[in-house]
């Protein structure tokens, strides 16, 4: 999904949902409030199926226009004249306070408008174009800035928290030569979800198999990056690209949808509740751990995987499993752990839906690396921009789509 803010002679602020196709003028509604100085750089709002998600910015959860669009929610832009003003240096800020700190638009009970009224800023001349970027939430991490002849570099380095319920859904967004005549005196600027949303579901496939799950955490996996416009411009288009990846990893547990959730059947059953997904740094195969290093047949326990400097990234799985009167995993009344070897492989914006299956596969471990539960994978489904692909199972350590092999 992608958000598109505008910026013309109305105070609105405008977010557009685009689904499975882009989004033309037909598609959306538009509101506006007071009327504005046509001189002025103002707001407008656009609105294509919102979503009604009462969560904000203190939950892992997708932002929406409706989660934007509440009192005290802001973006910082900036605006930076393009190579192609004729009057004006390339480069040079026009929007925004210095190169860091950038103009605050604020949700106010009116619509969006300009934090501070005296930072209002006039279109300048016909001739010279501008070239806009803005971020939200401003403050999730320390914002970095490196100013170039085409246009400025807006990014942030960001440690993902621990703690799911303090991750955010960071969003960039960015346009190119825009004029005062440009859309209808507006700028559009199209906000694109910048980490990785990863959840969980799970499924058994032996009916004789009884499985309730308490938990999943994802070990040691990169938690901090430099993640904004630090790629190249490609015709109007600048990619969002990370950076400058910190040595530290972390540990990540989804929010759950229960205490206990019973798999019963087949039917893949969502463990992590809708604020529940992780919102995670992008990392590709180079820049993470790898998985852990443990197989049937050379036994590495978990203690290894951990060792500082040489981590190496898995799932442990809190569950009970059993089989008629015999238990596999924990007791009747207490959870036990099972460890499967991961391997994190996130693109920019893309959300990641991970089932795992109690019953088919090639294995699950114990801390200490030895095989306790023979049938159990798991596999992954991408979607890029949060658009759905069909679900494929990467083999281990591989970042390998449409195929069918195991994992494990």
């Amino acid at each position: 999904m992608k958000k598109i803010v505008r910026f013309s002679l109305y105070t609105l602020l405008s977010v557009g949902c685009m689904s499975l196709g882009s989004c033309s003028a037909d598609d959306f509604t538009s509101q506006q409030t007071n009327f504005r100085d046509p001189n002025v750089i103002n707001m407008s709002v656009l609105l294509n199926n919102p979503q009604d998600v009462s969560k904000g910015y203190t939950r892992a959860a997708e932002t929406t226009l409706t989660t934007l669009e509440t009192v005290g929610n802001n973006f910082m832009v900036w605006g930076y004249f393009s190579p192609s003003a004729s009057s004006a240096g390339a480069g040079n800020l026009y929007v925004g306070d210095s190169h860091t700190v950038g103009t605050v638009i604020s949700y106010t009970s009116t619509g969006w408008d300009y934090a501070d009224v005296s930072k209002k800023a006039l279109w300048p001349s016909t001739d010279n174009p501008l070239n806009f970027q803005a971020v939200t939430p401003y403050d999730y991490g320390t914002i970095t800035n490196t100013p170039a002849d085409d246009i400025a570099k807006v990014a942030m380095t960001v440690s993902v928290p621990s703690d799911q319920a303090q991750q955010k859904d960071l969003l960039f967004g960015h346009e190119e030569e825009v004029k005062q005549s440009s859309h209808d005196n507006s700028v559009q600027l199209t906000f694109e979800h910048a980490m990785a949303q990863v959840g969980f579901q799970a499924r058994k496939t032996l009916s004789s198999l009884s499985v309730v799950i308490g938990g999943v955490t994802i070990h040691n996996v990169r938690n901090s990056a430099t993640i904004g416009y630090t790629g190249a411009l490609t015709g109007s288009k600048r990619a969002l690209a990370v950076s400058d990846y910190a040595a530290s990893v972390a540990d990540y547990a989804i929010g759950m949808t229960s205490s206990a959730v019973t798999i019963n059947g087949a039917t893949a059953v969502t463990l992590n509740a809708e604020d529940g997904v992780l919102m995670m740094m992008p990392q590709s195969g180079t820049d993470s751990p790898d998985a852990w290093g443990t197989s049937s047949s050379s036994a590495v326990p978990i203690t290894t995987a951990d060792i500082e400097d040489s981590e190496q990234s898995y799932l442990e799985v809190l569950c009970r499993v059993s089989s008629g009167s015999s238990y596999v995993i924990g007791t009747p009344t207490t959870f036990g752990s099972i460890y499967i070897p991961f391997k994190a492989e996130w693109g920019v914006g893309c959300r990641y839906i991970y089932t795992l299956s109690f019953g088919s596969g090639a294995g699950g471990y114990d801390e200490n690396g030895n095989i306790v539960l023979p049938l159990i994978s798991y596999s992954v489904e991408s979607m890029d921009d949060w658009k759905e692909v069909e679900s494929s199972t990467l083999p281990k350590g591989t970042e390998t789509v449409n195929n069918s092999e195991d994992i494990l």
